[in-house]
């Protein structure tokens, strides 16, 4: 290491090499390694930092020029949004939506008026998504605040539909697997015609988990719409 004084003499070529073998090299790195080495915990943050590093070592050179820098700054917005890849965009919402209904049981589970808990939440869903108020959602721990401002009502019923597609086609395999297509053949029109799931296994628990997502009305408007097809081809 350098003794302190020898910091006297460096000079702007030193400071540029210190940037080229610092940072600029890290864009040969993988995303992962850079983001734990400094601690970036957000898409954007890294989006940042990687467009600021060329904007500091092409000022260091000479060579940024205003046209230069706005490009840059244009890259940055891109590259912000292409971060966030299609998939790592639905899992987000996915986990967020499938998060607050767990909330909004629990709250649910708290209120010693309510005799059913899963039946008081799908009964205010399905109000809420026909009407569009956001009174019928509990307002405990800000859920009308966050399902409004962070998630917005369409975004909110296009992940609630999804994961309820992911749970029933988990359970088709789960039953298919335990007791066969006939099985399963009974279990699907039994969804689609009075929106009981009994007849899914719970194995993995995955009848629970369709049961705790999807109200019976869209339980059978998803089965009649989408599973129309695996039913008559069992």
């Amino acid at each position: 290491m350098k003794e302190i004084d020898s910091y006297d003499n460096a000079n702007i070529n030193g400071f540029s090499n210190f940037i080229e073998d610092n940072i600029l090299s890290l864009n040969k790195k993988k995303r992962e390694y850079i983001v734990t080495l400094y601690n970036l915990d957000s898409n954007e943050k890294y989006g940042d930092f990687m467009v600021l590093s060329n904007i500091i070592r092409d000022n260091i050179s000479n060579e940024l020029s205003l046209e230069k820098l706005q490009k840059y700054q244009k890259k940055m917005c891109s590259k912000q949004e292409k971060i966030f890849t299609e998939e790592e965009k639905i899992n987000v919402n996915k986990k967020a939506v499938r998060e607050l209904l767990d909330i909004m049981i629990e709250i649910y589970d708290n209120d010693s008026s309510i005799n059913n808990t899963v039946d008081e939440l799908h009964k205010n869903i399905l109000k809420f998504l026909k009407e569009k108020n956001y009174n019928y959602l509990p307002n405990d721990k800000g859920i009308r605040s966050i399902i409004r401002e962070k998630i917005t009502y369409d975004s909110f019923r296009d992940y609630l539909i999804f994961l309820g597609k992911e749970a029933l086609f988990k359970g088709c395999i789960d039953t298919k697997m335990k007791y066969g297509s006939i099985q399963l053949k009974r279990a699907l029109r039994e969804a689609e015609e009075t929106g009981d799931i009994s007849s899914f296994t719970n194995v993995n628990g995955s009848r629970s988990e369709l049961g705790i997502i999807l109200p019976k009305e869209l339980l059978k408007e998803i089965v009649k719409r989408d599973f129309e097809d695996q039913i008559v081809n069992l």
